[in-house]
């Protein structure tokens, strides 16, 4: 934050549509699963500025898949059970995806039926941290 900090909204947008094209230009020459990473990190903040904007959508989409698809290609060779767990779980992807991004408290995971205490020892270490208030 600090770094674009003092920038309006119009010069964000600006520096980011700015730097398209040279991310076009080489996005296709991008292995897995760096390219599920950035489909991950970009659903992921879509659905952040949904949520703040109180926009909702996109939650059933193929980004929301392939979000949910890199992470579970990490937890299925670091933690098989909860990999089984994830694959058979009836909350939606969009739960997932929004447990496994620090978007859910352990309490708002375990209500999903999720294994929240389990979902939380994969975050130390890891960009992302859990919430200690619930998150919308």
């Amino acid at each position: 934050m600090e770094r674009y900090g003092d920038s309006t909204l119009k010069e964000l947008a600006d520096l980011f549509e700015s730097s398209a094209p040279k991310i076009d230009a080489i996005i296709h020459n991008f292995p897995q699963p760096i390219i599920s990473q950035f489909v991950m990190d970009a659903v992921t903040h879509e659905q952040d500025m949904r949520s703040a904007l109180g926009v909702p959508g996109g939650r059933d989409s193929k980004a929301v898949e392939v979000g949910v698809g890199f992470f579970l290609n990490l937890i299925e060779v670091s933690d098989p059970p909860l990999f089984t767990e994830l694959t058979n779980t009836s909350a939606s992807l969009w739960d997932v995806l929004r447990s496994l991004t620090g978007r859910r408290t352990v309490e708002q995971m375990n209500a999903l039926g999720l294994d929240g205490e389990a979902i939380a020892l994969h975050f130390p270490g890891s960009p992302f941290s859990l919430p200690t208030e619930a998150v919308e």
